[in-house]
């Protein structure tokens, strides 16, 4: 008897008591699949998670760099920590629903040109020209994406 997406989210398929058990076991990884019930959601929901990171970072990157050459890259950097910062720990402790997954992702998203374009730009500031290309090479294979 084989289980499919529908038998699991029309509520007909007995044994799925038997896979939701699993949480039970220590090693068991909870995730914003069962959390959420992304089982059963449209596909359309599932590709406005990353629709809605990749949109944040679009709306910032032409906002963010000019701002930061106007007011200076200290702030723009700090502001884009201090919400990355919030948005993860959003996405860690308050996400319950599509919703609130999405919202914090475009904040992620928007978090994303001030701490690697400006981030990379205002430590470089600190550095002598001559060492600019060695350390560029060091940030780039260092930095997280």
């Amino acid at each position: 008897d084989e289980c499919t997406k529908t038998d699991i989210c029309l509520g007909s398929y007995d044994s799925f008591t038997a896979i939701s058990d699993t949480n039970r076991d220590p090693e068991f990884i909870d995730n914003w699949v069962e959390n959420m019930n992304l089982l059963c959601k449209p596909a359309f929901f599932i590709g406005l998670i990353g629709f809605c990171f990749f949109f944040g970072v679009v709306l910032a990157i032409f906002l963010v760099p000019q701002y930061s050459e106007l007011n200076g890259k200290k702030g723009i950097f700090c502001l884009s920590l201090s919400l990355s910062i919030l948005a993860q720990s959003s996405l860690l402790f308050l996400t319950s629903n599509i919703e609130s997954l999405c919202f914090f992702m475009l904040l992620l998203g928007i978090s994303f040109p001030g701490k690697h374009m400006i981030g990379l730009s205002y430590i470089l500031d600190f550095f002598p020209q001559s060492y600019i290309p060695s350390k560029l090479l060091w940030f780039r294979l260092l930095d997280y994406p």
